[in-house]
């Protein structure tokens, strides 16, 4: 299976302040990750993280928490991704990095990306879903656009055939 979050922020030392989040640390908050993450995920399933996956913490650290996490990541770059970048064994933990990515699943066009973008590639003729993250739930709202964010999601992780079915009676 297919699955994509964003925005996990799981070392940002004020995300826990920022989004508001009902974790009382970011221990505790990383370890709620991971168990969503792996009770969601098996080393068999396939995730598009849309950005923002860390933001601070040692490298070892991210190491740890990269390496906890089920399945094989790919990851779209967000805008706190500089860590990543500059250490080739914390890239290692992703199939491929790029900026934005285009797929087709059972003729459905996916658009992914870790900003919101106005208007996306065949988005008339394909009927096609922008999926991204950096809003945070906080993104104007359009008809085939979804925030993948861990808290935009309600901390879920949502699987492609659930991506389609929310999009399957949407009208352009």
């Amino acid at each position: 299976m297919i699955y994509f979050t964003s925005d996990l922020h799981a070392f940002h030392k004020n995300i826990i302040r920022y989004d508001e989040l009902p974790f009382n640390t970011l221990e505790e908050y990383r370890e709620y990750i991971k168990d969503v993450w792996n009770s969601t995920i098996s080393n068999e399933d396939e995730v598009y993280l849309l950005g923002d996956t860390t933001v601070g913490g040692s490298n070892q650290q991210v190491n740890n928490f990269l390496h906890s996490l089920n399945g094989k990541k790919y990851l779209i770059k967000g805008n706190h991704e500089k860590q990543i970048m500059k250490c080739s064994y914390l890239r290692d933990h992703f199939e491929w990095i790029k900026d934005y990515y285009v797929f087709d699943y059972n003729k459905q066009r996916f658009i992914l990306m870790h900003f919101p973008i106005e208007e996306w590639q065949n988005k008339s003729a394909m009927k096609s879903i922008h999926l991204h993250g950096h809003s945070h739930g906080k993104s104007r709202k359009e008809i085939r656009r979804m925030d993948v964010g861990f808290k935009a999601c309600n901390f879920k992780i949502y699987s492609i055939e659930e991506i389609i079915n929310i999009f399957k009676n949407v009208k352009l």
